[in-house]
């Protein structure tokens, strides 16, 4: 985010979620004013339920730098509300993320490179609307709760007639 802010780009941000094992909200809020960008940046705290759906409809791109994730639940949650999303190239991100259809993969902390992803995406309504769309339409191939549930019952299955 500071290099965007350094590069002239106009954007806000909201982060969402709990602060990190080593950090406070504190010391988050600390860190947003220290690198000067407290006009843009604002830290929100965990969201549920309504809360967390307000803000994914406000939202134009889904941001996602995790360094560890097994199952990305919050990116599926993001398609859903057809966002774009710029994830880490992390666990079971690239299956969920189809890299330049329903989003972009950055390599894990490379702050250069989700950087540039930003860019590209707020460079292009276009594309960062027809990534939005793509993911609606992967999530509800892919992931929807009846869709999980045909599919676990499809496993359950195999395991019972093996």
């Amino acid at each position: 985010l500071t290099i965007l802010k350094k590069d002239g780009y106009n954007f806000t941000a909201n982060i969402i979620g709990s602060p990190t094992r080593n950090n406070s909200t504190k010391q988050f809020n600390n860190h947003i004013i220290k690198k000067n960008l407290n006009d843009v940046v604002s830290y929100k705290g965990p969201k549920y339920d309504n809360e967390k759906y307000e803000e994914y409809q406000k939202s134009d791109i889904f941001v996602f730098p995790t360094h560890f994730e097994s199952f990305g639940i919050v990116a599926l949650e993001a398609m859903q509300f057809n966002l774009p999303v710029i994830a880490s190239n992390e666990g079971s991100l690239p299956i969920i993320v189809e890299n330049g259809s329903t989003g972009l993969l950055a390599e894990t902390k490379n702050v250069r490179d989700f950087a540039d992803k930003i860019k590209k995406l707020l460079d292009d309504r276009d594309l960062r609307e027809k990534m939005g769309r793509n993911g609606r339409k992967r999530f509800e191939k892919y992931f929807t709760d009846d869709i999980y549930e045909e599919n676990i019952l499809k496993v359950f299955n195999k395991c019972l007639t093996s």
